[in-house]
C-alpha cells in the first residue's frame, strides 16, 4: 500500500497495521479492522500520538474495555496486568477467594517516550 512502506521502530507501517488487524480479525471480526489512515505517512515522531489518540481508543471501544483482549493485539509493551494487595484478614474459616478483585489492566503510557514506544512495538510484532 502506497504511504505505508516507511519504516517505523525497524518495520514497516503496513507490517504493522497488518498484524494488528490479523488479531482483531481473530477477536471480533474483518469489519472492526483499523484503517490504514492511522498509518499512512506517519513518521516515529507522530505515531505515537496516532496510537494514543486513536488506535488504543478504538480498540477500548470494540473490547468494550476488557484489557485481557487488548493486550492480545497490542501487546505486553502497551498492557500491563495491576497487581492487587488483598484487603482480607488472614482468616483460615472461610475461602475468600471469591470475594478478590478481578484481573485489572492498563495501558502502558509511552507518550514522550520513543525509544520505549519502539520497544513496545517490537513486542507488539513478537520481535523481543
Amino acid at each position: 500500500m502506497e504511504g505505508l512502506q516507511q519504516g517505523l521502530y525497524g518495520f514497516k507501517a503496513a507490517e504493522i497495521l497488518e498484524t494488528i488487524n490479523k488479531r482483531i480479525e481473530k477477536l471480533l471480526d474483518r469489519h472492526h479492522q483499523i484503517g490504514h489512515a492511522y498509518f499512512i505517512h506517519k513518521k516515529e515522531n507522530t505515531i505515537i500520538d496516532s496510537f494514543y489518540k486513536n488506535i488504543i481508543p478504538l480498540l477500548q471501544e470494540y473490547f468494550f474495555g476488557d484489557y485481557g483482549r487488548i493486550g492480545l493485539v497490542l501487546g505486553a509493551g502497551f498492557v500491563r496486568k495491576i497487581e492487587h494487595d488483598s484487603v482480607f484478614a488472614n482468616f483460615e474459616h472461610i475461602d475468600y477467594s471469591q470475594f478478590e478483585e478481578k484481573e485489572s489492566y492498563e495501558i502502558i503510557n509511552h507518550k514522550g517516550n520513543a525509544e520505549n514506544f519502539g520497544n513496545a512495538i517490537k513486542l507488539l510484532m513478537n520481535k523481543k
